[in-house]
């Protein structure tokens, strides 16, 4: 889609950036992670991984589908605990298409879960240091339980509230309100 062609290009030039990659170097050498709900581009993204690292650097098919998996993951397997984060950057495409919390007790039939939004920040906020990079199309949420910036935004509160911090979130929540129904 078009979405796909405009937004690949920022994702790629974001998790493969200089500078991303020197800050993950610094202290871990863990590599910047990206996520998306589009299972159809993961799965070819991954494989284009494989064959670059089998042809490139010489790896064998196993090892680069494991340093693959390593970069780029759906994200329903984050938020159902099938994999963890191991990275301190995170860039999230298609990340108004994350789950509300209603979608994901439905869906997986957990009510120890939050929204999708809140399963990823919370495993950030497991590391030392973490960003995370959530690029929202709006006006996209095309699917049942898809509610765009209104989850990220409530996300934040509800994290920020939980741990008794100063919500962070209030400065921009009125100007994000101003562009996003978040009632």
């Amino acid at each position: 889609t078009g979405v796909q062609t405009c937004a690949l290009p920022i994702c790629l030039r974001l998790v493969n950036s200089g500078t991303i990659q020197a800050i993950c170097a610094v202290k871990d050498k863990t590599a910047p992670m990206y996520l998306s709900g589009n299972g159809p581009l993961v799965e070819v993204l991954t494989e284009a991984l494989i064959r670059d690292a089998t042809a490139k650097q010489g790896l064998k098919k196993e090892d680069a589908r494991d340093a693959a998996l390593a970069k780029i993951r759906l994200i329903h397997g984050l938020t159902t605990n099938k994999f963890m984060v191991n990275a301190h950057v995170v860039v999230f495409d298609e990340a108004q298409r994350a789950w509300t919390e209603d979608r994901m007790v439905a869906k997986l039939q957990r009510h120890d879960l939050g929204s999708e939004s809140e399963e990823v920040l919370r495993r950030m906020e497991d590391q030392e240091w973490s960003v995370v990079f959530c690029l929202i199309g709006t006006g996209q949420e095309i699917n049942k339980g898809e509610r765009g910036l209104e989850t990220w935004i409530k996300a934040v509160d509800k994290l920020n509230l939980r741990d008794g911090r100063k919500n962070r979130s209030e400065e921009h929540t009125s100007e994000l309100q101003s562009r996003v129904d978040i009632s």
